[in-house]
């Protein structure tokens, strides 16, 4: 390079030429790469340019060197690195694939050995995991080994499976894995709620989709999905080094053979424990039930135990002995004091029956009940001021931390849950496809109007399938209010609930009936103060908003907890304040009414009997019986499945078979046996009770109280604006049956920005939680040009 430009300075060729620009025409000639300019801009060399381009190259060569020397040495340096994490990886991998050949082998040559080796040792992880500590885990063992081992030959009797296939290791590392799945699950699931997995969670897996983010971050759904595809080519890889065996006709036989003489061992062992008392098939307490017989056994019998088992003495003899000892019995409860409205003189009992009002309060409960805890102010005070007025007391229900809709189902129907199958929720199995004996059924025959209202989305636990199975004629869900806001979380305010409820009692001339679902104080309760959450429910431009940490709490054992505890008791505080709000506005109201307020569960903090001072139980919440008329105040404790008849029976109202068995047999001995009886008549069995004729049918259920309704539409260049009445965030714009991205602008106004329309296209609004199946949907619009 340097010879080069040496050359043509001594020999100029006649092409080049002085250029009449020069170094000093700019700035006295100081800049040193003028020359090069000049040259590459008129094509023209200056006098002395040559040695300065000479200078110029001498300087960038070595600098160029160095510089490419030095991306040299680091490619050669990360080369190495990965060139080391490869190596590293590659080695693993051969050192898993040369174990794997080695239990491979062992696995075949000791199937037997392999698979109870194997049970035992998951058996032991799957303790550890339910129980969130590997100590309390093998501590089970110990203290508890017949049904540690009987877990554990659960688990070999699934792992004996692999017997019938010709890639054994590869079938018994499968079912391995499947099991180890569902002891993680487990493990997350309680670090949610305190009820354990159930094979029913898993049917209501779609339904949570829209709240996943609640319960995970995005960090932890991440991880979760990178494991779930690590695996899967985990899987996929092993498979392809799984030898299949060529075994004769006799071999699979004696596979076959085998796996039916464990499952002869395993059906003895399992049916004399049951037989002889050392395992229970229904539970009353889920969560202990899986601490004391043991993940595998409990969650196997979640898969298989469905509805009510056959009783035994089920036969037409014994059920009218039942429905002739109701008849001829007297009722237990308190009689029902005169009716007498307190606002207004002119409501008379005899001519205009109550509403009836039940609000079912999310992880309601009064924190002052906690041993050692205490709040800067009172976070329940109207609740606290109501139960000591009016009729109260606690309420057994069926679930701790989770289970909301099993709470609603025996409320709704006095049907007892611990008759059900272990963890089941009726509303995804027998309500599918059966209508039950309800309260919304027993004063339908009375002339009310039966209303449903849940601040939350409508298919979550398949309401909007199961409320019609149980007599209701509207249900209003979050995709049809307005005006709603959300807490830190996500979950829509209970303040809400308020005006529904009237807009439900002032739909009819005749009483109406109202259940109502809270929502707000639901968990995952927060690490930390959620201070710059939005609490705007739709606009997701909203400014973010500082929440107001009323309250505090004092005394949290464990310091961890004190962020959780101080966002749920405030929680509390709003959701009480929707209870003032709600009695003072009834104590208004013109029509006589009842108001029962009660918590579906305690809220998910793991606790125990010995953190309530009041002696309760951590499955006892509490409720209130509140009338804007005189009912003389009645403290009783009760089973939940024991509430709608005690408060009909105060309003001295009969209807329906399992009410009057609740009134007049609660003290009989047979009273639960009875009640079990029905049940299962009703539900499974011949329907007995009504002569074999069912007397229920499943109601049209109508969804929401205000129709929504189309009445134009406008296309404008590629926008589609459609307007009509009581449109919601929710509603969605349909073409031809598709959901559209569709902008809600106001109740009266939808607009849908990209629409290719042509004539004749059929256009409706229906109402949907994201892309999922719609509710509803409106009166049809056809486009034309």
């Amino acid at each position: 390079m340097q010879q080069f430009f040496r050359l043509s300075y001594m020999e100029p060729t006649p092409s080049i030429t002085k250029s009449k620009m020069s170094p000093a025409s700019i700035g006295g000639g100081s800049h040193l790469l003028f020359p090069v300019v000049v040259q590459s801009t008129t094509g023209t060399l200056n006098d002395g340019a040559l040695p300065l381009i000479e200078q110029f190259y001498r300087r960038c060569i070595p600098f160029s060197k160095q510089f490419f020397a030095h991306i040299i040495i680091y490619m050669k340096q990360t080369n190495s690195f990965f060139h080391s994490v490869y190596h590293g990886f590659y080695s693993i991998h051969k050192a898993f694939e040369n174990g794997y050949q080695k239990f491979s082998f062992f696995a075949e040559s000791h199937p037997f050995s392999t698979c109870a080796l194997l049970s035992l040792f998951l058996n032991l992880l799957l303790e550890m995991l339910g129980r969130r500590s590997p100590l309390k885990g093998i501590s089970y063992l110990f203290a508890h080994p017949y049904l540690f081992f009987l877990n554990a030959l659960i688990i070999f009797m699934t792992l004996s499976l692999s017997f019938l296939f010709a890639r054994r290791t590869f079938a018994l590392t499968l079912i391995s894995i499947c099991w180890l799945v569902l002891g993680v699950a487990n493990c997350v699931i309680l670090g949610m709620r305190n009820t354990p997995l159930a094979a029913i969670d898993f049917g209501l897996a779609v339904s949570c989709f829209n709240i996943i983010f609640i319960y995970l971050s995005i960090f932890e759904l991440l991880l979760i999905i990178v494991a779930f595809i690590v695996v899967l080519l985990l899987l996929i890889r092993l498979f392809r080094i799984t030898k299949r065996l060529s075994a004769p006709v006799f071999s699979r036989f004696r596979g076959v053979f085998s796996f039916l003489l464990c499952g002869g061992v395993f059906a003895g062992i399992l049916f004399g424990s049951i037989y002889f008392h050392a395992l229970e098939t229904k539970f009353a307490d889920l969560p202990s039930a899986y601490q004391d017989y043991g993940f595998a056994y409990c969650f196997s019998l979640s898969v298989i135990d469905r509805g009510i088992d056959r009783p035994d003495g089920y036969s037409d003899t014994e059920i009218d002995a039942i429905l002739s000892s109701i008849d001829t019995a007297q009722p237990s409860e308190v009689a029902p004091d005169s009716i007498k409205d307190t606002q207004k003189d002119s409501i008379q009992p005899s001519t205009k029956k109550p509403n009836v009002i039940f609000v079912q309060l999310e992880s309601f409960f009064d924190v002052n009940r906690l041993s050692g805890i205490t709040f800067s102010e009172n976070p329940v005070p109207n609740f606290s001021s109501l139960k000591k007025q009016y009729s109260s007391g606690f309420l057994s229900v069926p679930s701790i931390g989770a289970g909301t809709a099993n709470t609603e189902f025996e409320i709704l129907t006095g049907m007892n849950l611990e008759d059900f199958g272990a963890g089941e929720y009726p509303y995804k199995t027998v309500l599918q496809t059966q209508t039950a004996e309800s309260l919304a059924y027993n004063l339908d025959a009375l002339g009310y109007s039966a209303h449903a209202l849940h601040n939350n989305t409508g298919a979550f636990y398949d309401r909007n399938k199961a409320y019609a199975s149980l007599g209701f004629d509207t249900f209003t869900s979050l995709e049809y209010m307005q005006n709603v806001t959300l807490n830190p979380l996500g979950w829509a305010k209970d303040a809400i609930l308020t005006d529904y409820i009237f807009k439900c009692l002032n739909s009819t001339d005749h009483p109406d009936f109202v259940f109502a679902v809270s929502v707000q104080p639901h968990g995952r309760y927060p690490d930390d103060n959620p201070e710059d959450q939005p609490t705007d429910a739709y606009d997701t431009d909203a400014s973010e908003t500082k929440i107001a940490q009323k309250i505090d709490v004092y005394g949290i054992p464990e310091e961890n907890l004190t962020a959780q505890y101080r966002y749920y008791v405030n929680q509390l505080y709003e959701t009480d304040a929707f209870i003032g709000e709600l009695t003072s506005a009834l104590s208004q109201f013109d029509e006589p009414t009842v108001l029962v307020l009660y918590g579906d569960h305690l809220p998910c903090f793991n606790y125990t009997s010995d953190d309530l001072a009041d002696g309760s139980t951590p499955f006892d919440t509490e409720y209130i019986l509140w009338s804007n008329f005189s009912l003389e105040p009645v403290h009783k404790d009760l089973h939940a499945y024991q509430l709608s008849a005690e408060v009909l029976q105060r309003l001295d109202i009969h209807e329906g078979i399992i009410t009057r068995l609740h009134q007049s047999c609660a003290n009989n001995k047979n009273y639960l046996s009875s009640l079990k009886m029905l049940e299962y008549d009703m539900l499974y069995g011949e329907q007995k009770v009504w002569g074999g004729i069912y007397p229920y049918l499943p109601k049209i259920l109508h969804m929401g109280i205000d129709d929504i309704r189309i009445t134009d539409i406008k296309k404008i260049d590629t926008s589609l604006y459609v307007t009509g009445q009581n449109f919601t965030p929710f509603s969605r714009v349909t073409i031809n049956g598709k959901q559209m991205s569709t902008t809600f602008i106001d109740a009266n106004t939808l607009l849908v920005t990209k629409a290719d329309l042509f004539e004749g296209d059929r256009i409706t609004v229906a109402q949907a939680e994201d892309s999922a199946a719609p509710l509803s949907e409106t009166n049809a619009f056809y486009f034309s040009y």
